[in-house]
């Protein structure tokens, strides 16, 4: 897999406050309230795609996000 474009995958989420994009869009949250990636719909979106490394960067992303609040936030 191409190093460069997972990595660059990983970090693209995050971009999105950078150009005033939503985070509910960028990080399939189901609502504002909440910062629980929804990981099924990326991946009901993107499961033919998962071998391009741009994309499953994006899902490392999300899935780190989503083990984080699930599991860590809640302990803080």
């Amino acid at each position: 897999m191409n190093e460069k474009e997972l990595f660059l995958g990983t970090i693209a989420p995050d971009i999105s406050k950078q150009i005033g994009e939503s985070k509910v869009k960028s990080h399939f949250l189901p609502n504002e309230n909440t910062d629980l990636p929804n990981l099924e719909k990326f991946l009901n979106k993107y499961k033919d795609n998962l071998n391009i490394p741009f994309i499953m960067g994006y899902y490392i992303h999300l899935f780190t996000d989503y083990l984080w609040f699930k599991y860590f936030m809640v302990l803080a």
